[in-house]
């Protein structure tokens, strides 16, 4: 369609206007939420151009107090200071199944802190494949035969489907002995409470730039 203005080519507006978009009043929209983006690429007369974010989503362990909060049953050790329990955490994880079925398809496994595209980045980083198997071996061999429990936070509305991705790593974990749950809450809340290290275990993200 042809620019509106003569000031701007397009005018840019943003997830509250997916519905101004299907009524045909803007001409360009961003952001467009990950529910929405299915019934706007099924119509042939839009155009929806992708590209690599440099928003990482992450997890981090409190490896420095001796006893982080929200862990039970791991003794008087800090257990997030043994690598092979942090590489059982990681090998329970399907990356591929987060991004397929919660991001629908709009985001990409991670295999470092960097985007693949980054100044800096390590090309032959391997993204870590999904191995229960071995995630519970790992924690036997760090002494969790029987795993332990944990509680991971989260925002709920900080990052592209925060929450339901903290609940999805909360069964992956719970699967090798690891009974976690999740304990979500506004951004607000969540980034009070991190900075006065009330968790042990948390999802966040950072832009790599």
């Amino acid at each position: 369609r042809p620019p509106r203005s003569t000031l701007f080519p397009y005018t840019t507006l943003f997830r509250s206007d997916v519905a101004r978009q299907q009524r045909g009043d803007v001409d360009l929209i961003e952001n467009v939420p990950i529910q929405d983006l299915g019934r706007i690429t099924a119509n042939p007369d839009y155009k929806v151009v992708k590209a690599l974010s440099n928003r990482v989503v992450y997890l981090h362990f409190d490896y420095i107090d001796d006893k982080p909060p929200g862990v039970v049953g791991a003794g008087d050790k800090n257990p997030f200071r043994d690598p092979r329990v942090r590489t059982a955490i990681s090998l329970a994880i399907d990356r591929d199944a987060i991004v397929q079925r919660i991001m629908g398809g709009v985001a990409m496994p991670a295999a470092e802190c960097l985007p693949p595209a980054m100044f800096g980045a390590n090309k032959d980083a391997q993204v870590a494949k999904p191995d229960p198997a071995a995630a519970k071996k790992l924690l036997a061999e760090a002494g969790y035969p029987d795993g332990f429990s944990l509680t991971l936070g989260t925002p709920n509305d900080r990052y592209v489907n925060d929450a339901l991705i903290a609940q999805a790593v909360a069964q992956m974990l719970t699967r090798i002995g690891l009974k976690t749950s999740v304990d979500a809450m506004t951004q607000s809340q969540f980034f009070a409470r991190r900075n006065k290290r009330d968790f042990g275990f948390w999802l966040a993200g950072w832009l790599a730039d």
